[in-house]
């Protein structure tokens, strides 16, 4: 009997991509909801927006001091000026070196464990380039309220739609 572990491939590299504006109170949950997650071989990236309240150093110790193994590589990036949200993510995009993105703001969580596992096993048993989900809404101190975002007929809606009535050019 051969009590050697079995090699298993690495799973594919999985960025999860967090921007930030004026944010600082919010990103170590956010963090934190990302270093629990089970996935095995996930980049962290954090594309900052010029925030008055970043901390790129602070920062970099939190994520040292506490990120999980699964956590290869770290990008930190902050804007040389305020760019807006859709120049901040395609910098994210751009420094992201995964075979799955996952964009994600300062401000939000990770609901459990296995978001990104979930996602990327979407990704290899499937065709589809992008999913989305729905998220629910929390206070500013974290407490979870009922609502859900998109609403029901918003969601089921655009669930139903192509790519090409999504993303109109």
């Amino acid at each position: 009997m051969n009590h050697e572990k079995a090699f298993l491939p690495p799973s594919p590299l999985f960025s999860i991509a967090v921007v930030s504006f004026d944010q600082e109170r919010f990103i170590r949950d956010c963090l934190d909801s990302i270093f629990l997650q089970k996935y095995d071989n996930i980049e962290l990236i954090i594309c900052d927006d010029h925030s008055c309240d970043f901390e790129h150093q602070t920062i970099r110790e939190y994520i040292e001091a506490n990120k999980s193994e699964n956590i290869k590589n770290v990008i930190i990036f902050r804007q040389q000026k305020n760019v807006g949200i859709s120049l901040n993510c395609q910098k994210a995009f751009e420094l992201s070196h995964g075979e799955y993105t996952k964009f994600q703001a300062a401000d939000d969580m990770l609901s459990h464990e296995n978001v990104l596992s979930n996602i990327a096993s979407v990704f290899a048993h499937n065709q589809e380039n992008v999913i989305f989900s729905r998220a629910r809404a929390c206070t500013n101190k974290g407490v979870l309220l009922q609502q859900i975002y998109p609403y029901d007929h918003n969601f089921s809606r655009a669930s139903q739609m192509s790519a090409g009535e999504l993303f109109v050019a």
